[in-house]
């Protein structure tokens, strides 16, 4: 499961020439791009979370989800412990023996009814790791975003950053990694590493059924050798030794 902040935070500009947003989109698009054989879903979390996608092989759709969902859907928060519940809540129906979440935030959790430290210690009951990314610069960055709500355009700048201590706590306790993006390559970089760390091998049952082609040309070679043997004893009257 990719859950995703989607806070008014994630509209920073300083994963250029996108905001941290899209570019957070963009890499993910690469990694889905990139598996083969395994179930993802995808939460996106502000100050309420949802289910945007459930863990399915259909990439396609995904996709399109991914593409469709935007800044501040969710509210103007940071529900990182909703994030990953609601997250464990659909991996938990799945029948994969291996399980993992990516989160990726750029602000301290500041909503929802869990905290990230309850939700963490969840998931590693369920066996669920959890990969944390904190995403941004630090310092004053500019913000520009719309609030789909009323349609206001919101520009300025945003200093703030993660709760660096609470993303390394989860990945700890759950058997995961903490990353740190400063910039879109760095981003990438760590989807990869990720990606090769938990590729999950396909098995493919393959059944070989051998059916013989000379047959056919058995059966006409002595019914040839048949029929000569009758003409030249009905025809040309020739005795068999």
């Amino acid at each position: 499961m990719i859950v995703l902040d989607e806070s008014p935070s994630m509209s920073a500009q300083d994963f250029k020439p996108e905001n941290r947003f899209e570019a957070a989109k963009s890499v993910i698009k690469r990694f889905i791009h990139d598996r083969k054989n395994d179930k993802i879903g995808l939460v996106a979390f502000s100050k309420e979370a949802s289910l945007i996608v459930p863990p399915t092989l259909n990439y396609n759709y995904l996709l399109r989800s991914l593409k469709n969902i935007h800044i501040m859907e969710l509210g103007n928060g940071t529900a990182i412990g909703m994030g990953i519940s609601i997250a464990l809540i659909h991996l938990e129906k799945t029948a994969s023996k291996k399980k993992f979440i990516i989160l990726l935030t750029d602000g301290d959790n500041n909503a929802g009814r869990i905290l990230p430290e309850n939700a963490a210690e969840i998931a590693r009951q369920l066996g669920v790791k959890i990969y944390t990314i904190g995403i941004g610069k630090e310092g004053e960055t500019f913000i520009e975003f719309t609030d789909i709500s009323t349609g206001k355009v919101y520009e300025g700048i945003y200093k703030g950053k993660f709760d660096e201590k609470v993303l390394q706590r989860i990945a700890e306790v759950t058997g995961g990694r903490y990353f740190y993006a400063g910039d879109v390559e760095m981003l990438n970089t760590i989807f990869k590493r990720i990606d090769s760390s938990e590729k999950i091998k396909s098995i493919t049952r393959v059944k070989v059924e051998k059916k013989p082609e000379q047959t056919l040309f058995i059966i006409a070679a002595l019914f040839l050798i048949l029929f000569d043997m009758i003409f030249r004893k009905t025809v040309l009257k020739e005795i068999v030794q």
